[in-house]
């Protein structure tokens, strides 16, 4: 291969690299802005509508068509779990739960990250404590990989990893782990986390890791979602 090949190869990939890093930072920023939009409906007494809001002109239009499918994916995913009670809680309720409970560290997460929760999808953010997510994109889509290891198969689910894999291929051997993860974790799709807020977090934390706790009670109550 000649100089002059290599160097636009090189040129190439870090034009790639540099606009990855910008679409990560403007996923980041929009997902903020969307926690935010849910905050002030919730405040003035209007139901909240799960929806991404295409963003300025500032950004690429590859940028802003991955906007526009996220937004028809969530409203997709809302519809799908139509009959789903939302917890009707905010982060400052959450903030007032016992010490040492699941919903009092979720509550944390969520003031630490400047969120709110989203209606009827308040156990994505349960996943992220308990899993040790964090609110970036590499480690989103790592999430959803390790949901579909653990079993969780649904449509918005599925579509989201095929988006992730396609998006960042340099993160194939990340996103594969995370998959490979999920399928030796305790099954936690079909648990309603709502019913374990008051619970202690870092025994839930233990079972779904796969480690013995001393905590009857806990146990039984997960028993009945295996």
């Amino acid at each position: 291969m000649t100089n002059k090949k290599k160097a636009s190869i090189i040129k190439f990939t870090d034009r790639i690299k540099a606009s990855v890093t910008k679409l990560k930072d403007a996923i980041l920023l929009h997902r903020n802005n969307t926690y935010r939009l849910n905050d002030l409906l919730n405040s003035s007494g209007r139901r909240f509508v799960n929806k991404f809001v295409i963003p300025p002109k500032k950004y690429s239009l590859r940028e802003r068509f991955i906007f526009f499918f996220l937004e028809k994916s969530i409203r997709i995913h809302a519809k799908a779990h139509a009959r789903r009670k939302p917890w009707g809680l905010s982060t400052r309720h959450l903030l007032n739960y016992p010490e040492g409970s699941l919903g009092k560290a979720l509550g944390e997460f969520l003031d630490k990250e400047n969120l709110e929760p989203i209606e009827k999808l308040e156990r994505h953010d349960v996943f992220h404590i308990l899993l040790g997510y964090e609110t970036d994109f590499k480690q989103e889509a790592g999430l959803y990989f390790f949901l579909f290891g653990n079993g969780k198969k649904s449509f918005f689910a599925i579509g989201t990893i095929l988006f992730s894999a396609c998006l960042f291929p340099e993160h194939w051997p990340y996103l594969y782990h995370q998959y490979k993860r999920g399928k030796a974790y305790y099954p936690l799709v079909r648990i309603k986390f709502q019913e374990f807020l008051h619970d202690n977090y870092d025994d839930l934390k233990k079972i779904v890791r796969r480690q013995s706790v001393n905590n009857l009670e806990l146990l039984n109550k997960l028993l009945k979602y295996r």
